[in-house]
């Protein structure tokens, strides 16, 4: 049989007779919060949501179409590739005539754009 005792001991051995509580208690954790929890700082994705980026070009020629042309070069590479160019053998602008291009490109590579007018 056991006895109560006047102060809570330790014991390493279930209790043959459970305690019950009239109320259990709640602490503040437990509740949900009742608004939203605000950050100090802002959080920022540090990489993009694709590797490729959609980029337009538009073209409007003067009225000496035909010394104009253009180039988008891999500047990243060390053999700086080009990647497209305008108005090459195959090719012939219009007088005041406007062209657009839409190219998919790599986020992660460097481009230089450059447009040339052989008359100056």
């Amino acid at each position: 049989e056991f006895a109560p005792t006047s102060s809570p001991s330790e014991s390493f051995q279930p209790s043959a007779t459970p305690s019950t509580s009239a109320s259990p208690s709640i602490s503040l954790s437990q509740l949900p919060s009742m608004s939203p929890s605000i950050s100090a700082e802002p959080s920022i994705s540090a990489m993009p949501t694709t590797l490729n980026a959609v980029v337009t070009f538009e073209l409007l020629t003067d009225k000496d179409p035909t010394e104009i042309s253009w180039s988008l070069i891999d500047s990243s590479l060390d053999t700086s590739a080009i990647v497209v160019q305008g108005q090459g053998d195959d090719d012939i602008y219009e007088k005041s005539a406007v062209y657009n291009f839409a190219w998919t490109l790599n986020r992660c590579t460097s481009y230089t754009f450059t447009m040339y007018d052989s008359y100056g």
